[in-house]
């Protein structure tokens, strides 16, 4: 049985070609291992898959790639007529948004969940509804009616899930993702995280240091640098420093170079001085914002000063900062908003760069909830309107939170920041240009009209 697995990703968006979906590398690895399936492709483009001529494929979806999944579905459906599978962030976070072109979407954590979907399709060669609702952590429908199963458990043991299987993407750099844990144990506002993996969870560090291993066994020539994909890679403290002593004590921190995601008040002299050690040369926090007023209203439970700290600690261990900020919040008035710029000002010579995005109402967010409740978002908006952009911003098409400064005032402080970023981002903006010369679109991926 042969099986191809795509993330919906807009045709137009080139930074695939610099990373791999490791989504679908965990369904893969736990296909082989669980239903002794070796004929699994992972399809960049649509076409792949079309060539490959699988019997089954699922597709990996964003919310804001949604629009893309249900058109994959329906070319696939045209072209090879086989069952299509969904799973993701965004079926996960809006269940009642499932589109009868898929046979059945799955919901959370997908290994053990799309094993037994291919397990019943390879027994029975049919997704039969009274078998399907045997299987927790699935949307089908059945008669005109949509049915849920029961949501499936997550599980606290995450070794038991084979790492992703590499050999399955197209490698063309030295550099590397993994994945050392799941979900985040904070509650931001504006992030969903937890509604797709539920609690905070990790590899152990004897897992990680293997995974590590095997991906220098796989790639001795082609393994330079590792991208640490988790939410917040220091939240467990032991097992960072477990970490740590392994890669001082093998030298590893002289072959890697390596970046990830922090928090701000968890930066301190030790903290900084463990990530110096493994050799993490860049890391990323959500700074969010120059108001502690907005900070609380986020639920950020990180001040300011916070931030300004993180950032000179940082910069003392030879560490370079990427924070991010978020503008566009409900509460937020012109003197909130000119403290998040006068922050980037006064602090932008500690950073290596910044990103500034207009704040989202992301599916399975508070925020979500919030702007659903005010009438501005629905189950049917073109999902592509989800991309939070700044240098492209689109007020036609962006969903406006603010209640404290109107649109046109908002849509100002959106040129002033757009301005303050080129200013400071040379790098971002000379990659962004090399991009552009490539083929490379920005902006918000307008609709297929009926017909395209």
């Amino acid at each position: 049985m042969r099986i191809a697995l795509i993330e919906a990703c807009n045709p137009d968006w080139q930074f695939k070609r610099f990373s791999y979906p490791l989504q679908l590398g965990y369904l893969a690895s736990y296909l082989k291992k669980n239903n002794k399936i070796e004929d699994i492709i992972i399809a960049e483009e649509l076409e792949e898959v079309f060539a490959a001529k699988p019997e089954l494929v699922g597709i990996s979806s964003y919310s804001l790639n949604y629009d893309i999944a249900v058109d994959f579905a329906c070319r696939i459906k045209e072209k090879l007529g086989i069952p299509v599978i969904l799973g993701g962030c965004h079926i996960s976070a809006l269940p009642e948004t499932f589109d009868p072109i898929f046979d059945v979407a799955v919901t959370g954590e997908g290994e053990e969940t799309f094993s037994q979907l291919v397990k019943l399709w390879t027994e029975n060669g049919k997704f039969e509804p009274a078998e399907m609702e045997k299987i927790n952590g699935i949307i089908f429908f059945d008669k005109g009616n949509t049915v849920r199963t029961a949501p499936r458990e997550t599980t606290r043991q995450l070794d038991r899930y084979p790492p992703p299987d590499r050999t399955l993407y197209k490698i063309r750099t030295g550099s590397h993702y993994i994945s050392t844990s799941r979900g985040c144990p904070f509650h931001c506002l504006f992030c969903a995280p937890r509604l797709m993996w539920k609690n905070s969870r990790f590899f152990s560090a004897r897992y990680v240091m293997n995974e590590i291993l095997g991906i220098i066994q796989q790639f001795p020539d082609k393994f330079t640098h590792l991208s640490v994909v988790d939410d917040l890679f220091i939240a467990n403290k032991a097992r960072l420093k477990t970490l740590r002593d392994w890669f001082v004590s093998s030298r590893l921190n002289e072959l890697i170079i390596l970046q990830g995601n922090v928090r701000a008040d968890m930066i301190d002299d030790e903290m900084a001085s463990m990530l110096a050690d493994m050799n993490f040369k860049t890391v990323n926090f959500g700074a969010e914002s120059g108001s502690e007023k907005i900070l609380k209203y986020y639920n950020k439970k990180a001040t300011a000063q916070d931030n300004k700290k993180a950032l000179e600690i940082l910069s003392k261990h030879g560490i370079l900062s990427i924070p991010s900020f978020i503008i566009g919040a409900p509460e937020e008035t012109e003197e909130d908003l000119d403290a998040t710029y006068n922050f980037i000002e006064e602090n932008h010579d500690k950073m290596a760069g910044f990103e500034i995005f207009p704040l989202i109402p992301m599916p399975g967010s508070q925020m979500w909830e919030y702007a659903k409740n005010k009438g501005i978002v629905d189950n049917n908006i073109h999902w592509g309107r989800l991309e939070p952009l700044l240098l492209d911003f689109d007020p036609d098409s962006y969903f406006f939170l603010t209640e404290k400064i109107s649109r046109d005032k908002f849509t100002e402080y959106v040129a002033k920041f757009q301005e303050l970023y080129k200013k400071y981002n040379t790098g971002a903006m000379q990659f962004r240009e090399m991009l552009i010369k490539q083929g490379a679109k920005f902006g918000i991926r307008k609709p297929k009209q009926s017909g395209e």
